[in-house]
């Protein structure tokens, strides 16, 4: 009867300091997620951001609860896309009226017999687009990179959140292999896109230049092969890992369950009385970190997005406005600036490529994280 009584106490101490720690830590994960939320907000002035940069758990899910309505979404794409519209106007009209200066003077020096001449001004407005085009292009590469930093910077954030998180549901092999998973894909970031980024870049635009200035030749279509291989080994490499992260979370997960279930198995039979309530204690737990993995896991993909949409729409209003007066420059009979233009297209879809598959891979590692089961359920 006494070691019974001993066994019971000593089960109902280690409940009520799991308990507690859970509380403690649910805690500590809702303070850090604020500071990752608080990050994103400054770098991107994102109304659901701020919002999320609260400091208690329940703050943060009323703060989701009320960003992730239809109305409140479609109003913070809204307000992303009409700052970047009003840049990709002033680009369109600048570049849409050295078009039709071009081709007006090609075709007064044509009606005049001037073929030279006309050559001449193909030359030098091409070269003006050219010189309007380097200081658009060159801020949005480094706008580029400096996303590829905040994206390295709230991911680092979010991997200890998410490995706590996982081992307060007692998923302690999936804490330990996902985080080191995490990790590895963010070093992959780190090196391959954001160290890599601009010089590949800078190296398609001078390609594109030189093609468009000596009217083609060897470089014809080599922005779009670089483009073309760049996102295919960076899209490569992430199938790699979301592949792995799953396959190691599914197994380490089954693992984690399998032994929370044991453990509790052995607690019902070693104390027959107590078993059932130890079982509906964890239980009550499991919920509690269910909580906070749902709102810690959906807001991380929230802040995400927050952090993508704004690059990722400024991007392809840029490439839209250059296929855009691309065209037009064929259309007019401006052949080197139609060509330029494609090719300047095709780096901002180097860019759009590198920016949305490390978004999607991330954005699927944070989905897994918020599917795993807590092992003590």
């Amino acid at each position: 009867m006494r070691r019974t009584l001993i066994l019971i106490a000593a089960v109902a101490l280690c409940v009520w300091i799991f308990s507690a720690s859970v509380m403690a830590d649910g805690a500590d994960v809702a303070s850090d997620f604020a500071k990752a939320a608080e990050d994103v907000a400054e770098h991107t002035d994102s109304q659901i951001a701020e919002e999320l940069a609260a400091g208690e758990l329940n703050s943060i899910e009323d703060a989701l609860l009320n960003s992730l309505t239809p109305k409140a979404a479609m109003e913070e794409i809204f307000g992303i896309g009409a700052n970047a519209l009003s840049e990709a106007v002033r680009l369109f009209l600048l570049l849409s009226g050295l078009i039709i200066i071009s081709s007006v003077s090609r075709m007064i020096c044509g009606s005049m017999g001037t073929a030279a001449v006309s050559e001449g001004f193909g030359f030098l407005s091409s070269a003006a687009i050219i010189a309007a085009m380097i200081g658009a292009q060159l801020g949005y590469v480094e706008v580029v990179a400096d996303f590829f930093d905040r994206l390295n910077s709230l991911i680092g954030a979010m991997i200890p959140i998410t490995g706590t998180v996982l081992a307060m549901g007692g998923n302690i092999g999936s804490a330990t292999v996902g985080t080191a998973t995490l990790y590895a894909m963010l070093a992959i970031t780190q090196k391959l896109c954001a160290a890599s980024v601009l010089p590949v870049c800078y190296t398609m635009e001078t390609a594109a230049i030189c093609s468009s200035l000596g009217d083609g030749g060897v470089l014809d279509g080599f922005v779009g092969a670089v483009k073309k291989i760049y996102n295919f080994i960076i899209g490569a490499v992430m199938v790699v890992f979301v592949f792995s992260l799953g396959s190691q979370t599914a197994i380490a997960g089954a693992a984690d369950t399998v032994a929370a279930r044991g453990g509790k198995l052995l607690a019902s039979t070693v104390i027959p009385g107590v078993g059932g309530a130890v079982g509906d204690s964890l239980r009550t737990l499991a919920g509690s970190v269910g909580y906070i993995k749902s709102v810690v896991g959906i807001g991380g993909i929230v802040l995400l997005a927050a952090l993508t949409l704004p690059t990722l729409i400024s991007l392809l209003l840029n490439r839209l406005v250059l296929l855009v007066t691309g065209a037009l420059a064929h259309t007019l009979g401006c052949k080197r600036e139609g060509q330029l233009l494609s090719e300047m297209g095709n780096v901002y879809g180097f860019l759009l490529g590198a920016v949305s598959i490390c978004s999607i891979a991330f954005a699927v590692a944070l989905a897994l994280f918020v599917k795993c089961a807590v092992a003590i359920e």
